[in-house]
């Protein structure tokens, strides 16, 4: 905890490095440039006095924000999020919305890991579809990208150096993003031939939620019906020898 006058006393700091006393976000980003270098605020650190000026533990980024198309929400994986204000700055595979979009699209292919689907979709959008305002972006936690990956562990080798959540510069301990109050389409689809259980036991390697079929997919059902009519032919046939020889 930060005692009342420690905090005051950082607050008038703040306000002297730019000379002003209103709009504290702003002075803290301008404080930021005249040392030279990006400023990662976690709001954390202040008391309810500022609670006005920042949301409760959010990191940001100074940034280029970019507005949608009259001003609409945008959208991510189909889920409608809560701003209109959006920047490429921490998708570094992206130089216009509509590659971040396409970016985006390439991982639904993840709705066939269920479990991975169900936590991966609020990481993704935090980079492709950060909230974006007043030249600040916010920040993905290190604990969003953390909980991906055991569920994703079958797709990690996969992942671009930038998502990693070694990379300090994204993802930032101790944050908190606003999507993280987002409820996001976990529905997903098991490619063939694996096939949605909730048996542990049977799930397939690391594909939680998906497991081996019953039924060779190689055969029809009519073959399987005919091979199993074959087998309890021949279990008769050599119960019947068994009966003939006692």
């Amino acid at each position: 905890m930060i005692a009342g006058n420690d905090m005051q006393e950082g607050n008038d700091d703040l306000r002297k490095c730019s000379g002003r006393n209103d709009d504290m976000r702003g002075n803290l980003l301008r404080c930021s440039r005249r040392n030279g270098g990006n400023y990662h605020v976690n709001s954390l650190a202040f008391k309810s006095g500022s609670k006005d000026v920042f949301d409760l533990g959010v990191c940001f980024q100074e940034a280029t924000c970019l507005e949608t198309q009259n001003k609409q929400n945008l959208t991510c994986f189909g889920t409608k999020l809560p701003y209109s204000s959006t920047s490429l700055d921490l998708a570094e595979d992206s130089e216009s919305l509509l590659e971040a979009q396409d970016n985006l699209d390439l991982w639904q292919g993840l709705r066939s890991i269920p479990q991975c689907w169900a936590v991966v979709q609020t990481y993704l959008c935090a980079v492709y579809r950060p909230k974006c305002e007043n030249g600040s972006v916010s920040l993905p936690s290190q604990e969003m990208c953390k909980i991906t990956l055991g569920p994703c562990k079958a797709v990690k080798h996969s992942w671009p150096s930038f998502l990693q959540c070694e990379n300090k510069k994204l993802c930032q301990a101790g944050c908190r993003n606003p999507l993280l109050e987002i409820k996001f389409n976990t529905s997903y689809k098991c490619i063939p031939p694996l096939k949605e259980t909730v048996h542990a036991e049977n799930w397939f390697d690391d594909v939680e939620s998906c497991g081996i079929q019953c039924q060779d997919p190689f055969y029809t059902e009519k073959e399987h019906d005919d091979v199993h009519t074959l087998i309890a032919f021949q279990a008769g046939l050599s119960f019947i020898a068994c009966l003939v020889t006692v």
